[in-house]
């Protein structure tokens, strides 16, 4: 008779998780040569200079020198050394939206996503390691494209214009306690890879990067950055959320823990901190992998939260998905929660194939819900 409370984690769903260090088990990633990146930012080179000249003008001189001394060094590595500084003004400036490379947000985001973002922090490790892919995911925290609406007296062919006035673009300072993300969650997912994988020696010089971007600014945000790029570190993920000012926070920032989590707890005090469920199908975007993690880390005591999540579905995709992950949990919640939710012709499917794959649970919770 087959045991029907063991659990025992399926490895396509530790394949499909985030990497976590200890227990996805990801195999170390080599670092790629630095020459993709190189072919992006010569697409984009003129537009690049510009802000970085305009940014000078205006009085941060540091980052845009920095930043043409990355340009530098990617045009000939021997020749300079890498600026993590500089390497995050030119990243800040290529994933900048203004329909400067796309014709909207949402097409941009896809192109962050897929073709800049793997580039470029390739380039990044590939330059000077796993730590200087940290660092400069920590400069990139304190860096942003503004617009002004006054000639800049300089470089303008990017100028545009908005509501009839003119406008230009400029490499700023972001203020220490503006909350900040954009391109640093596609950044951050492989850079967390990358740590997962490295070994003993690359990830022991490359924790102490991460600590120094937990002390970054008063910004809680970069402090669940941290947590989330080495979510082995439980005592920052604890400390995040018990955090007073964690309240304050926009509700999405809490969705870059969720990967890191390893305990009900942890998910119930997500929630709390969101204001309503731990995770919804925003979270779960784009490749549902922070759901595995969840499965993964917690286990069937997360079939709860799956549960809350089911009632977030909007079309019978994400809704088959989700209840497919639960009819596979051995759980009393998880079944019911199928059982309780059988209307929706997807979750009736799965409770079906929960019922074969744990029959003696399946007639025992039957047979008391149609007492009741």
């Amino acid at each position: 008779m087959n045991d029907e409370d063991t659990w025992v984690v399926p490895k396509r769903w530790l394949a499909r998780a985030e990497p976590f260090r200890g227990v996805t088990g990801h195999r170390p990633i080599e670092a790629a040569p630095t020459a993709p990146l190189t072919r992006v930012v010569e697409r984009q080179r003129e537009r690049i200079i510009g802000l970085l000249g305009n940014g000078r003008r205006e009085g941060n001189a540091e980052p845009a020198d920095a930043g043409m001394s990355w340009l530098d060094h990617l045009e000939s590595p021997g020749r300079t050394e890498p600026s993590a500084l500089g390497a995050a003004a030119v990243a800040t400036i290529l994933t900048d939206d203004q329909n400067s490379c796309c014709s909207s947000m949402v097409r941009h985001g896809r192109h962050v996503r897929e073709e800049l973002a793997a580039p470029m922090v390739e380039g990044w490790v590939s330059a000077g390691g796993i730590g200087f892919a940290v660092d400069v995911l920590t400069h990139a925290g304190r860096l942003t494209v503004d617009r002004r609406v006054e000639d800049p007296g300089g470089w303008t062919p990017w100028r545009r214009r908005s509501y009839h006035v003119p406008w230009y673009d400029v490499l700023s300072c972001r203020p220490q306690d503006e909350p900040w993300w954009g391109m640093h969650s596609e950044a951050a997912r492989l850079i967390r890879a990358h740590l997962a994988a490295a070994s003993d020696t690359e990830y022991a010089a490359a924790v102490g990067r991460v600590e120094a971007l937990r002390d970054t600014g008063p910004v809680l945000q970069a402090r669940m950055l941290s947590s989330y790029l080495l979510p082995e570190r439980q005592d920052w993920l604890e400390a995040d959320l018990a955090d007073q000012r964690a309240a304050d926070q926009r509700s999405w920032t809490f969705d870059l823990l969720v990967p890191a989590v390893t305990t009900a707890a942890q998910l119930d005090r997500i929630g709390y901190l969101k204001g309503g469920a731990p995770m919804d199908m925003h979270t779960l975007f784009p490749d549902k992998a922070p759901l595995f993690n969840v499965v993964c880390q917690v286990g069937p005591a997360a079939a709860p939260t799956l549960a809350r999540l089911l009632d977030t579905c909007h079309s019978s995709k994400d809704r088959a998905f989700v209840a497919g992950v639960l009819s596979q949990l051995p759980s009393d919640d998880a079944f019911l929660a199928l059982l309780q939710r059988r209307q929706f012709s997807p979750v009736a499917a799965a409770l079906k194939k929960a019922a074969a794959r744990y029959p003696r649970r399946a007639h025992r919770l039957t047979v008391s819900a149609a007492a009741t």
